[in-house]
């Protein structure tokens, strides 16, 4: 299993929260960290298809999850997306 994303930017208005972010993750725990307003939120909504980028791309197993500019959800992608509050932490 692989998620990727490709120079992903998301920005409101003038103001880029997220500036090509390259990222591979493939099964593990990962951690976001940063201080308030670093786009910790942002990336995974973006994600998770809560919000879409201005620019970029994301793949999960390969798959390009945008079509025509829009991004694909993915039923997969979001069940294998897990918070701590899911396992009770």
């Amino acid at each position: 299993m692989e998620l990727k994303l490709v120079n992903l930017t998301k920005k409101y208005g003038d103001i880029s929260v997220l500036n090509h972010v390259n990222l591979i993750m493939t099964p593990g725990v990962y951690g976001l960290c940063g201080p308030n307003g670093s786009g910790k939120s942002t990336l995974m909504n973006l994600i998770t298809g809560n919000q879409q980028a201005c620019e970029g791309k994301i793949f999960f197993e390969s798959e390009d999850k945008f079509v025509d500019g829009t991004y694909q959800s993915d039923e997969n992608l979001l069940n294998n997306i897990s918070t701590l509050n899911k396992h009770g932490a």
